[in-house]
């Protein structure tokens, strides 16, 4: 029961790191759109 829990939970932090890099690459697109 915890290796599942455990397992969870790094998926969890995993899929949070994953969306908060896309944002910041997305942020940095949107960026360079307003500059030029």
């Amino acid at each position: 029961m915890n290796r599942i829990g455990f397992i969870g939970a790094s998926l969890l932090v995993l899929l949070v790191l994953a969306s908060s890099m896309l944002f910041v690459v997305d942020q940095r697109q949107f960026g360079v759109v307003y500059a030029l």
